[in-house]
């Protein structure tokens, strides 16, 4: 078992379909489709795969498996500690606020660090931003205090915009959506996605 596992705008959910990938749509830096299907993608002799499919990552039928889309995993029982930084405007936010909650909820020590209005992977995007200094900073300390055997106890902070003002947030109630829920619409994501892949990756063999 590793000392640790630390995320920086963890993605969770590779079919897109928690609800904040809609609710934050204005907001984020993610495109409505998945790049791999986009018709002016080159081709290789590996890409487009036949049959053809949405992600680049796996086969459609597998893009809901917990191995694959964590988010649907029910049990974190025995895993390492856990820190977690990510933007509240991120469309794939709810992915990361599930795994989390789940976590804590089942005895994991959990991190959970949300900047407030701050898009997918920030700290790669905005290098000098002081969101992006004071984020770094704690995920240094993250791994050195797992590396050191320093877990600590579950805590949550929402860092404000204005001032980097930081205020507790409750780990274990981080959201009303379920691991039920988001197999579900993960299930029905895929079916969708099996006709869009066939149409598009079409194209970009063409």
């Amino acid at each position: 078992m590793p000392a640790g596992l630390t995320t920086v705008g963890l993605a969770g959910d590779q079919t897109f379909s928690v609800p904040s990938w809609e609710e934050n749509e204005d907001k984020d830096i993610f495109p409505d489709v998945h790049p791999a299907t986009l018709a002016k993608l080159p081709g290789d002799h590996i890409w487009p795969v036949s049959p053809p499919r949405f992600c680049v990552y796996c086969d459609n039928s597998l893009l809901a498996h917990p191995l694959i889309s964590p988010t649907v995993a029910t049990d974190w029982t025995g895993a390492p500690p856990m820190w977690f930084a990510v933007g509240t405007t991120e469309r794939l936010l709810d992915s990361a606020r599930l795994i989390a909650q789940t976590a804590a909820r089942q005895g994991v020590v959990v991190r959970w660090e949300q900047f407030e209005r701050m898009p997918h992977i920030w700290p790669m995007i905005f290098r000098f931003w002081p969101q992006t200094g004071l984020a770094v900073r704690k995920w240094a300390k993250a791994c050195a205090d797992f590396a050191g055997g320093r877990i600590g106890e579950t805590k949550g902070t929402t860092v404000r915009v204005e001032g980097l003002r930081e205020e507790s947030v409750d780990v274990t109630n981080l959201t009303d959506f379920t691991c039920g829920e988001a197999e579900k619409r993960m299930r029905d994501a895929i079916e969708r996605y099996q006709a869009f892949a066939r149409e598009h990756i079409a194209k970009a063999k063409l």
